[in-house]
């Protein structure tokens, strides 16, 4: 019977590899599902000319994640 911890060694990095990126996938996923859980939350405010609320609060959340997204970017410490 061969050894199967030297076979588990010898796939160490690319498990790890593969954790990494199936981690990364599930976090992109999980934003792009609750972004569209929250844009069809507010539209069902109002949608229209006669009820603009979902429209115009969609617009202020947008403002305000694009605004936090910045703050967090401009203090990511980047080495040159």
């Amino acid at each position: 019977m061969p050894n199967s911890s030297s076979k588990v060694i010898q796939n160490f990095p690319e498990s790890l590899s593969r954790l990494y990126s199936g981690s990364r996938y599930l976090f992109a996923e999980l934003n792009v599902g609750l972004g569209t859980l929250l844009v069809r939350l507010l539209l069902n405010l109002g949608k229209t000319a006669v009820q603009p609320w979902g429209v115009q609060l969609s617009l202020v959340v947008a403002r305000k994640f694009a605004f936090i997204s910045a703050g967090l970017l401009m203090n990511y410490p980047v080495s040159k």
